[in-house]
C-alpha cells in the first residue's frame, strides 16, 4: 500500500514538473496552475483543499480527472501563511488574488473555446468552488463538505491549542474584513447571485461540520433555488477527511451526467 502511494506521489510530482505553469497578473501576484486540454466545450475548474497540517498547498484530483474528455484547469492555493492557502482570498482580503483567479479562469475559458464552466473542490476547495463558481456564473458547482463560515472554522477551539489555524485567519483578515464579514462572504454571494447555476453539495450529516455550518449552507442554497437535489448526496461518513475519498469516486460520474 505504501509502495502504491509512493508511486502515485512520484507520478504526480513528475506531472506537475512537466505541466505546471504560472500566471502573473498586472498586480504582480502569481498563481500556479495546470491546464489539460480536452475535447469538449466545457471547462472544469478544480480548487484545492488544505493538504495537511503545515503542508504546502497542492493540487487536488489530478489523477481522478486525468482521462476526462473535458478541458480541466487545476489551480493551486499555495499562498499565505506557511504557504498552505488562503481560500484563494489573498492577504488581508485585498481581493487581488480573487481578481487574478477570475482572470485566469477567463483566459483558459477563451483558450479552450469553452462556453460552459463547472467548478469543483472539497473542504477549503469546496468553499472556493462555490465562491468562484458564483462569480463566473458557472453552469454547475460541485462542492464537497465545504466550510461555509470560514472565520468560524479557522478560529474555533481545537484540542491542539497551536495558533496554526488562527495564524491562517490572521493572514486573511483585514481591510474591513473581520470575523463576521469573512463568515458572511459565501452567504453574501448566494444572496446576491442572479444567475441559474446549480450547486451539487456532497456532505455527511454524521460529520461534525454538518451541524456546525454545512446544514445552514444546504438550507440557504435550497431557499435560493440553487441546490441541485438530483445530485446532492448525504454520504454518511464520520471523519471530515473522508470527503476526499468520496469525491475521487464520484467526480467523473457527476461531471459526465451534467
Amino acid at each position: 500500500m505504501n509502495l502504491q502511494k509512493n508511486v502515485k506521489h512520484t507520478i504526480i510530482k513528475v506531472y506537475e514538473h512537466l505541466f505546471e505553469k504560472t500566471f502573473q497578473a498586472d498586480s504582480g501576484d502569481i498563481l500556479h496552475y495546470i491546464y489539460r486540454k480536452g475535447k469538449s466545450n466545457r471547462l472544469i475548474v478544480v480548487f484545492s483543499g488544505f493538504a495537511g497540517y503545515s503542508v504546502k498547498g497542492r493540487y487536488n484530483y489530478l489523477t481522478s480527472l486525468m482521462n476526462i474528455r473535458d478541458n480541466v484547469l487545476f489551480i493551486k492555493d499555495d499562498l499565505g501563511y506557511y504557504s498552505v492557502g488562503t481560500y484563494y482570498f489573498g492577504e488581508k482580503c485585498t481581493w487581488l488574488v480573487s481578481n487574478i483567479v477570475c482572470e485566469l479562469i477567463e483566459l483558459i475559458r477563451r483558450k479552450s473555446n469553452s462556453n460552459q464552466i463547472i467548478t469543483c473542490g472539497s473542504s477549503k476547495g469546496g468553499s472556493a468552488a462555490l465562491y468562484y463558481g458564483l462569480k463566473v456564473n458557472a453552469e454547475a458547482i460541485i462542492c464537497g463538505s465545504p466550510q461555509y463560515k470560514i472565520a468560524h472554522y479557522l478560529t474555533k477551539k481545537r484540542d491542539n491549542e497551536s495558533t496554526y489555524w488562527k495564524d491562517i485567519f490572521s493572514y486573511i483578515e483585514g481591510n474591513g474584513y473581520g470575523l463576521e464579514e469573512i463568515d458572511n462572504i459565501l452567504n453574501d454571494c448566494i444572496r446576491q447571485y442572479r444567475g441559474d447555476t446549480k450547486v451539487i453539495l456532497l456532505y455527511s450529516s454524521k460529520e461534525a461540520s454538518w451541524g456546525e455550518d454545512v446544514h445552514q449552507l444546504y438550507s440557504d442554497l435550497k431557499d435560493a433555488g440553487l441546490l441541485d437535489l438530483d445530485y446532492s448526496k448525504d454520504l454518511e461518513y464520520t471523519v471530515h477527511d473522508e470527503i476526499g475519498t468520496y469525491m475521487k469516486k464520484l467526480l467523473v460520474s457527476i461531471i459526465s451526467g451534467i
